[in-house]
């Protein structure tokens, strides 16, 4: 539970931007990570939105680190294919999580790399991803940092 409520803390800032990036930029269908994860807390008895929120980081504020969102959120996803195919908490006791399951994400990262790799990024712009996917990260940390442990979780159960 606790993975998944440091997943939407994290996300929750992000999300918007990364929606954009990608069906603008990369002409795709944006996976509505948000709404998953939203769906599983609600799902194990957790309120999503008593969980606690980040601001955007400024580093990712600018329509020039969008792509660095992009990469970040593209990224983990790969890295969650991996944790999947290894087993994951709730799996054992028969819940999927709709935001563990879901494998649209290494499609964005297929279409992100070759979009990245034909632009012509100047210093600034350069700078710019950078510095959105560093602030992407440090977001993710910082949930994981606030984000309330099992105990605490189930008391924040959407029924009250």
């Amino acid at each position: 539970m606790r993975f998944l409520a440091a997943h939407t803390i994290g996300m929750t800032p992000l999300h918007e931007t990364f929606r954009h990036f990608v069906s603008e930029e990369l002409n795709m269908p944006a996976p509505d990570y948000l709404t998953m994860l939203h769906k599983d807390l609600a799902a194990l008895g957790v309120d999503p939105m008593a969980l606690p929120s980040l601001d955007m980081p400024p580093e990712a504020a600018t329509d020039a680190g969008a792509p660095g969102i992009g990469y970040v959120i593209s990224g983990s996803r790969l890295g969650l294919s991996v944790i999947r195919r290894q087993g994951y908490w709730g799996e054992q006791q028969g819940f999927r999580s709709l935001y563990m399951e879901d494998d649209s994400g290494p499609a964005c990262w297929k279409a992100l790399l070759p979009w990245m790799r034909q632009r012509n990024f100047n210093r600034a712009e350069q700078e710019a991803v950078s510095a959105a996917a560093l602030a992407s990260f440090d977001t993710f940390a910082r949930a994981f940092a606030v984000s309330p442990a099992e105990d605490s979780l189930k008391e924040k159960r959407a029924d009250g």
